[in-house]
């Protein structure tokens, strides 16, 4: 019984490419290939098909017939089968290590002893931090608190905001002329009660209001302009509470 040459073990696969990448395309390495992490790779178009088929291939497969599948393989590689004593082997011991080079005995021997030690601050930081699955149910369990809390923070934003507008759009004029004079008679604007009618070009000493607000007098915002600030104040509110 001979066995057909067969495609690299699972755990023998060629491993991604790790040439430095060419220096006119960052994305690829110097044979043109794509590097790990590369933007333009799309990937597997058909990653959800073979992965279905996967799952059909093992679960058709039990372990009596691996165990079949094994002596037949083995029969083979003792009958002087190379390509089945290749698949043998590489199943069960893998590939030869590669032969240590006499010079780097030290150098690996000490590079061994940093890899398999862990710095004590490291230790004294993983004891206090939390472990990752009770932080995932801790936050999972409270997110439905919190974005309750923050839709009614929004919310009682969006109606502060609108009760501002309502009152600043009331009309000013309905209020003035219902309030009675502070102090007696108000200037005559001819001047016939002894007040001087200011000039609009501040000739007689006193200067007339500017309509921007530069000189003292007070601008009055249009409907648009205090929409935009209120909305801006609102976008400071939002910005503190993604702060919190």
């Amino acid at each position: 019984m001979s066995a057909a040459p067969c495609a690299e073990p699972v755990g023998t696969a060629s491993q991604p490419s790790t040439e430095a990448p060419s220096v006119n395309d960052p994305g690829r390495d110097a044979r043109g290939r794509f590097t790990r992490g590369n933007p333009g790779g799309t990937g597997n178009p058909f990653a959800r098909q073979v992965a279905a088929l996967r799952s059909a291939l093992v679960r058709s497969v039990n372990e009596q017939d691996i165990s079949d599948i094994a002596a037949s393989l083995l029969r083979a590689a003792k009958d002087g089968n190379v390509a089945a004593a290749k698949l043998l082997l590489a199943y069960s011991i893998g590939k030869p290590a590669e032969t240590p080079d006499p010079d780097r005995l030290d150098v690996d021997e000490w590079n061994l002893v940093k890899a398999t030690s862990v710095p004590g601050r490291q230790m004294t930081t993983a004891v206090q931090r939390v472990p990752v699955q009770l932080a995932s149910d801790f936050v999972v369990a409270a997110l439905p608190g919190i974005h309750k809390g923050m839709a009614k923070r929004i919310g009682d934003g969006f109606k502060a905001m609108d009760a501002k507008q309502n009152a600043e759009n009331a009309p000013a004029d309905k209020a003035s002329s219902t309030t009675p004079p502070m102090n007696g008679t108000a200037p005559s604007t001819h001047g016939d009660n002894g007040g001087a009618r200011p000039s609009p070009n501040g000739q007689n000493g006193r200067t007339a209001p500017s309509f921007n607000g530069r000189n003292g007098g007070r601008h009055r915002l249009s409907r648009k302009e205090r929409k935009a600030r209120d909305e801006r104040d609102l976008m400071r509110e939002f910005e503190k509470l993604l702060d919190e």
